[in-house]
């Protein structure tokens, strides 16, 4: 078994094919298209906590990954990726939360979204659930828009949403994602088609590829049926880092206590790891630093000018003891809390 850590995710894998792919994943930043060979599928069971299984097949490889997250519990922690392909998620069973640019959104069975190169995404399961992801390389379409009538055959939306993100239609504003709202179910037809290009990329046998290219088609083609799903289309308006940043040291001075990162992610609908970077980028001092200095400063405050006791201190500045209170005191300022008590 080929085992490799990526950040916050454990993956292994007894292929040696598949072992480069998972060599080439990035748990931060930037998942390359070499990570997978012109089309890929994974039909992804999360079902036992932090563990899951993924089926993995793409033109060249195909097996079983094997994977753990070490911080399955907090979503907050998790690190978005940019795919440099587009990508399509379907939840088969319970919802997903899908952080977009860092914002979030609830998936449901019967959704399907479908993402650009460069929208970073990092989608966080319902335990347990069953999710297929189609994964498309900007090379694999730009072959298809060569042989086939430059995308003439895809529905007018879809032909759209991948010509505008490829460069093809300049001038024009274009829509980050798209999301197929479905009935609370996934399609049968949806998933019958996920299931014959899994099953053509594990046999490989002679006329694949045309078949592959037809079934993406179809598969197309039932996402534009106004039948099955209504679309929403997604420009991500990233909000600019200063506002971002603004708003959240106005809410750490308000509060003035000490506050999870999960807090923070929950409060502002941003993935914690990018309201970090977005706070250390603008105000050139991190975020956990800064709340720091907020709540050092209110209780020291408090200590010099209130009569509440250190208990009532611990619990409105966001610690659970009397301890934890005396010790992060102490290593801030450098002197014990008994010496500003007995200086007020």
């Amino acid at each position: 078994m080929r085992k490799t850590q990526k950040g916050n995710i454990e993956l292994q894998t007894e292929s040696a094919s598949l072992y480069k792919r998972i060599e080439s994943y990035s748990s931060e930043g930037i998942y390359p298209e070499t990570n997978i060979d012109r089309i890929s599928i994974k039909l992804m069971n999360y079902s036992d906590g932090p563990d899951f299984v993924v089926s993995y097949a793409d033109y060249i490889s195909s097996g079983i990954i094997t994977g753990k997250w070490s911080t399955y519990d907090d979503p907050g922690d998790l690190s978005p990726q940019k795919h440099e392909g587009f990508e399509l998620l379907i939840p088969v069973e319970n919802e997903i939360t899908e952080f977009i640019q860092g914002e979030s959104h609830k998936i449901y069975p019967g959704d399907i979204f479908l993402s650009a190169p460069d929208c970073e995404t990092v989608f966080y399961p319902d335990i347990p659930s069953i999710i297929i992801n189609l994964s498309f390389t900007t090379g694999y379409l730009l072959d298809y828009y060569q042989k086939n009538q430059h995308l003439q055959m895809f529905p007018p939306l879809i032909r759209s949403f991948f010509l505008e993100n490829m460069s093809l239609a300049p001038g024009r504003e274009h829509n980050d994602f798209l999301l197929f709202r479905g009935g609370g179910s996934i399609s049968p037809s949806i998933k019958n088609i996920s299931n014959s290009i899994y099953e053509e990329m594990c046999g490989r046998k002679p006329g694949y590829e045309q078949i592959l290219d037809g079934m993406t088609l179809r598969l197309f083609h039932l996402l534009a049926d106004p039948e099955r799903f209504r679309v929403e289309t997604g420009n991500v308006q990233k909000i600019q880092g200063t506002d971002l940043a603004e708003r959240v040291k106005e809410y750490l001075d308000h509060e003035k206590r000490k506050i999870p990162a999960r807090e923070l992610a929950e409060i502002f609908h941003f993935n914690a790891s990018y309201l970090s970077k977005v706070f250390q980028a603008q105000m050139q001092q991190s975020l956990k630093s800064y709340n720091e200095s907020v709540y050092m400063r209110e209780i020291h405050r408090l200590l010099s000018t209130t009569d509440l006791s250190i208990t009532e201190i611990a619990s409105r500045t966001g610690f659970s003891s009397r301890s934890q209170l005396y010790k992060a005191f102490q290593d801030y300022y450098h002197v014990p809390i008994q010496s500003i008590r007995k200086q007020s």
